[in-house]
Order: structure tokens, then sequence, then C-alpha cells
């Protein structure tokens, strides 16, 4: 669907008149942060009475209908519905797939001149992959625009807070607060990405400027996460002004659950910085707050004071208290070799050796370490030279080495092809020796793994038609020929290493039933996949156990025996709007690599170690993730929740072996049983409403259950069943052969 989308946004600079630069407004003053964004003014609420205020108009191929005052119990009170259809399914042009629909002649006050930005509420009927430019004009005729693009969850209202700085103009100027108070047009230019798309309120919001506020750390502040044997200590610092009625905060701990653990009060006493003992009582994710307060204890503001950085979400600070220790993690990871199924996709800090996660995957650009083209009479280079110095990793440490050679933008200027043609480099010549010099690396630093793993390409689809949104563009013989390529180097250099690949975005079986026929399944020893959803936002949805079967069967079919398939990279969002999804990210990715386990997936390494940007897809909250340096050069991060339901699901699963899928509990109640050392797992949730069921346990006589944080509690099961009650957060049931 890229390619459709970008046609989109060349379609919309013919539909809207651009502006010439503009001023980026006025800078916030020093030594103050920014509270929540609260309305200042309702711009549009789409009564039954708005629908003439908003013409819509579409391309040839689009039927579309408007209904204003519309209301989805639970869900929004009056809402414009956006009823769209293709009518022709096979007509891809995207000049005759787009939707526009726009409101001209706002008052003059409709945005007032203390605001600092839009809300937009904005919502899909079906899950779907849509793409939204939201449109503004001024008196004067200057246009600007922000654009909207990802998939939607299913009947559910996304809010957006989006600052006017974030509207551009076409020579990517800034909207400033004066240019949005001449705002006197505002227009949503739509793909058709489902049956509906929902308008609910637009309004005008201000976040207030405050002049104190508390920095929250922990006594491990590089990351906030503690081994399980680990005492925990909080952290305040003052920041700012204190006002002049305040005389201490009071703090509050809540964990995964929304359940306050601990609280107290702390009376200021000249110092700028209190610590404060909070070690929980049991492992899990944990969220801190904090509320300044006067000479009588009560809160001077509502909100929590605690400074937000990055991708934190406001007024909040987070620590983690993982499941098993450092030592245990690692012993397991020496038990299980390469055996092993979780790994992580980016590590950060000591990440994956906390989570649980044996296999690392992790890469520099080729132009980052040879923007110079190297003298072959030098010998090798100075960044191979570096990393030869560097002792072997340790012999539990498992790691994936992943190339980028179709990606032109990874290369360095030396070496690119003048060409949009395969390959992105000029010369093979230099491309095997960079890939030699790598296979070196592998081999000093880790010569305990039989095999080493290689990958070739990345997300190499995506130079292919329909999208074509990485260049250049590649054929199936051309993915073919790449993995010929690397397989001839990496054997002469490191004969028992094998070629993983050929690794598309998604399990899309058309693209790799084309790839394969071009034969790249000769060169390769194991299959490397992505694992995204395509268009939709759930795995379930995305149907994983059937796009796995499917392939299997084609790798089969084509190959004539069974492959290991690695899945190098998923990543689940962790926000979406202005709204963070810490805890839903949490939910999904355990969900994702239970299936994945459960269908006999050989690794799977998820992505990310820590939110590189605003999409937030990291294991970890980054604070620094708008530095100058860039957000990879964090020393500080934050754990989400994730990183504990991940944990929790490695620790019970790994080593574990996939018995059977159980489909008798119900349409929407996904089940995986599998087996470990005596013990029974099953793992069992419902992508529908919040239910019981009875979970079959045959003769067992006890139960553990087993939730998402890894706390056991004990259950008796009867008649051969466990009554269980479950929703979309997986909970584990664990039979021992003996009993509990």
């Amino acid at each position: 669907m890229k390619w459709f989308r970008l046609c989109l946004l060349l379609l919309l600079n013919a539909l809207t008149a651009w502006a010439a630069p503009a001023d980026s407004g006025s800078a916030m003053p020093k030594a103050t942060v920014l509270g929540p964004a609260q309305d200042v003014r309702l711009i549009e609420d789409f009564t039954a009475d708005r629908k003439a205020l908003w013409p819509a108009r579409g391309g040839e191929n689009i039927a579309y209908r408007i209904d204003t005052g519309y209301h989805i119990p639970g869900v929004a009170a009056t809402l414009m519905r956006i009823g769209l259809n293709r009518k022709s399914a096979s007509d891809g042009e995207p000049s005759h797939n787009w939707f526009q629909v726009a409101r001209k002649g706002l008052p003059a006050d409709a945005i007032p001149t203390e605001a600092d930005g839009l809300r937009l509420m904005l919502g899909s009927h079906t899950e779907a992959q849509w793409w939204v430019s939201v449109g503004l004009v001024t008196e004067g005729g200057a246009s600007f625009s922000y654009v909207i693009d990802h998939p939607f969850p299913a009947g559910r209202m996304i809010e957006y807070n989006i600052p006017f700085e974030e509207f551009r103009s076409h020579a990517q100027a800034r909207l400033s607060r004066e240019q949005a108070a001449a705002v006197r047009e505002i227009s949503f230019t739509l793909s058709a990405g489902g049956p509906a798309f929902y308008l609910d309120k637009i309004t005008a919001y201000r976040r207030e400027r405050y002049g104190c506020w508390l920095d929250f750390s922990t006594s491990h502040p590089a990351t906030n996460l503690f081994q399980r044997t680990d005492p925990v200590t909080l952290v305040f610092t003052i920041g700012g002004a204190l006002p002049d009625n305040a005389r201490g905060f009071r703090y509050e701990v809540s964990d995964y659950f929304g359940r306050i653990v601990s609280r107290g009060r702390v009376p200021f006493s000249g110092s700028a910085r209190y610590r404060l003992r909070a070690t929980p009582k049991i492992h899990g994710y944990y969220e801190a707050r904090a509320f300044l307060t006067d000479a009588q204890g009560k809160d001077i503001e509502k909100r929590s004071c605690i400074r937000t950085e990055g991708t934190v979400p406001e007024g909040i600070g987070t620590f983690s208290v993982l499941p098993a220790t450092l030592r245990e993690n690692r012993a397991l990871f020496q038990r299980m070799g390469q055996n092993a199924f979780f790994g992580l996709h980016g590590d950060f800090l000591g990440l994956a050796d906390h989570i649980g996660l044996a296999w690392r995957f992790d890469y520099s650009a080729w132009r980052f370490l040879e923007p110079s083209q190297p003298d072959p009479e030098a010998g090798m280079p100075d960044w191979v030279k570096e990393a030869m110095a560097r002792p072997p990793q340790p012999p539990y440490r498992l790691h994936i080495q992943p190339f980028l050679f179709n990606l032109k933008s990874s290369l360095p200027e030396w070496a690119k092809s003048g060409s949009e043609k395969a390959p992105a480099f000029k010369d093979w010549a230099d491309a095997t020796a960079l890939l030699r010099r790598h296979v070196t690396l592998e081999k000093r630093l880790y010569p305990h793994m039989r095999p080493r793993i290689y990958g070739g390409g990345w997300e190499i689809n995506l130079n292919m038609p329909p999208y074509i949104s990485q260049p250049p563009e590649h054929t199936p013989q051309d993915v073919a020929e790449l993995y010929r390529r690397v397989r001839e180097t990496v054997k002469a250099e490191d004969p028992g290493g094998i070629v993983i690949g050929p690794c598309p975005s998604t399990l899309n079986i058309e693209w790799f039933e084309r790839a394969f026929r071009a034969g790249v399944l000769e060169y390769l020893d194991g299959i490397e996949t992505h694992g995204y959803n395509d268009g939709v936002v759930t795995p379930e949805e995305n149907d994983l156990p059937g796009k796995i079967r499917r392939l299997n069967a084609l790798i089969r079919r084509y190959k004539g025996k069974t492959l290991p398939i690695y899945i190098t990279e998923r990543g689940e969002r962790g926000i979406l709007g202005a709204g963070s999804l810490h805890r839903e990210q949490a939910r999904k990715m355990a969900r994702a690599a239970i299936i994945l386990k459960g269908e006999g997936i050989r690794a799977f390494l998820p992505f990310y170690g820590i939110d590189y940007d605003r999409e937030g897809y990291g294991f970890a909250f980054n604070p620094d993730v708008d530095a100058p340096s860039g957000p990879w050069a964090t020393k500080r991060i934050s754990p989400k929740p994730m990183a504990n339901a991940v944990a929790a699901c490695a620790k019970l699963l790994e080593g574990a072996a996939p018995k059977t899928r159980i489909k008798t509990l119900g349409p929407d109640v996904w089940a995986y049983v599998f087996t470990r050392k005596g013990q029974t797992v099953t793992a069992a949730w419902t992508t529908g409403r919040k239910r019981k069921v009875l979970l079959p346990v045959g003769s067992a006589r006890a139960a553990e259950v087993v939730n998402i944080m890894g706390h056991t509690s004990r259950a008796v099961p009867r008649s051969g069943r466990l009554a269980l009650v479950i929703d979309d957060t997986p909970v584990y049931v664990v039979i021992r052969e003996k009993g509990p």
C-alpha cells in the first residue's frame, strides 16, 4: 500500500495551493515544562445539522456517503461517518481513488491566539490502513498539511494532539501560532482504506507552562531495570523554581494493573534530591507519580509534576523488576544454545539479558562503517581492527548478522550505483569485500556458534512492485542473484555458516512464491522474514497461523523439504496518535510470541529495544528520543510493560515444545499447549469479549495460573476442566506431572 499512499501525497499537491515559507513561532521560555493538552475552543462536533458545512468530493472510482450526527454507543455521541466504496476493485489508479471533505469559511475566532495545536478524534469502522492528510488554509491562502498514515483499530476513536508547528507547507515551513489563528479552512483527504472512516471532535488545545517539576530516576538510573533480588530506590530531583506554597510532595506507585502498591509523603528539607526505598513485594512493571503539596498536605495541582521526557507518558516515571535474575537467564541461554527461540532485534544497555532473550540482531549501515572507500593495500579498515581487538562475546550469546545490500540509502556515496535497477551498488566486488570483513568479525566474536548465521537483503519486497518504496527496483531474479552472491562469499570464508533469507517485511505468500520460482531457495539454508501485519493491528487478524502453514507448504513444494523459519523483526506500536498504548503493546507482543512459538517458528526477535521515534516500538521508553545526537545514542532508558510481559512469556516457554492448538473453546478464543520437563503450559486469551472458559486439563488435580506479569496463583480443576476467565491478555496455565 505504500506506493498508493505516495501517489496520493503527490495528488494532494494538486488539490491544495501551497504557501511560501512561514515563521516557526515563538520559542518556549527556559526553565519551564509543558503540562497536559487542555481544550480551549470547540471547532467542530459534527452534529446532525453540520453536514452542509462539509461538502465532499472524490476520485472517479470512489462512491461515498456522508452522515453527521452519527452515534456509536459507548464510542461517540456525534460524529461524521464517511462511507467509502471503490466502484471497481481492479482500478488501482491513485487519481481515481481519493476522497476529500472540507469546511471553508471558518469564523475569525475559530482558533484562538493562545492555542498550541489541534486535537482530532479519528476512527475506522474496521481494522484498516488509512492515509489521511489534514489540510489547513489561512485567510491569506497559505496552505499547510499534516499526514497520518497507519493501521487503525476497529470501532475505536484515536486522539491526535497535533502542535501547529507539525503542520508544514510544501516548502516545509512550519505553521506559526499567528498563522493558525488566521486559518479559515480545514480539510481531510483520505485513501479508501476501508468501508467507513469517522471524524469526531475538532478542538484547539493549549498546554500550560509550569516553572517547577520533579525529575524521576531510580538507583539503576541508566535503565530503571532491576533483577528480582535487587532493592529498589526511587530518586526525585527538584527542577525549576518551587512555588511559594510548596512544602513537599506525595508520591504513589502503581502496578501494571493500575493498583496502587505504595504511597508516601515527603516534606521538603532544603535538599534538591530525595531518595526513597520502594522495593515492591513482587516482580512486575511499575509507574510512579508525584504531586506537589502545601502546608496542609493538599495537592497544589491535579497533575503529576514528574517531568515528561522523550516518549515517556506525561506525568509518570517507570521501573521494572524482572522475574528472573541475570545469572538465571544466562544459565538458561547456555543450556539452550542455538535451540533458543526468544531474541531481541536491537539490544540496548543490556535489555536482552535482563528480559531473558538469547538471540541478538544488530547492524551498522555500510555508509557509517566506510564513508570513504577503503584502500585494499592498507589491510583491514580501522573499524574492523577495532572490533577484532575486542574479546569474543560470552558463550551464551547468540547473533544473526544481517546485511542491507538492497537498500541504496544504506550505502556510502562512493559505492552507490547510478542506476535505478538492482544491484544498489556499482560493483559486487565492493559488496563482497564488506561481506568478507563481516564474516571475519563473526568468526572472531562468536567462535562458540555452530553454525553462524548470515542474512542478505532487508525487507526486499519493498524494492519491488507494487511498493517500490525503497530504491533500487528489484526483480525476483535479482533477489536470487543477491543471495547467490552472499552464499558464495559466506561459504568461502565460513564453510559451516548458513545463509537465511529472502527477508520480506510481511508473510506475503504470493511474494514468497515469486521469489521461490526465481530460484532463491537454492541459496538458502533457512527462511528469514519479518512478520508485520498487513493493514491490520493484531496478530490474530493478520492470520499468522494460516500464513505460516502456507509458507511451510510452499517451502516443501519448491525445496522438497522443510527449512527453519527465523522471524527477525516484528514490532507493535506503543504510541497511536496522542495515546500511549504501552499496555496494549505488551499484550499484543506476548500473543504474537505465543502464536509464533506454537506454530513452530525457529526463532523470534521482536522489534525493538528502544523507542527510536514517536511511534513507540521499543521495549523501553527513550527520554532522549529527540536528542541532537540521535535516539540510538541514548544512555538512559525506562521500561515499558512489554519488557515484563515478554520476560514472563520467555520464562515459561523458552525450551518448551509446541504440542497443539486448542480450537474447541470458541471461535475467538486462542489457546496453545506446550510441554517442557514434566510440565504442560497452556497459553489462552480471547480477541472477543471477556468470558469464562473451561480449559481441558486431563486428570490434573491442581494447576498454577500465571498472569502476563508472571505472577502465579493456584487453581483446582473440576471434572478434568479448569474454569478460567480470559480477555485479550494472555494467561498461562501450568500443569505439573506430580502437581504444583
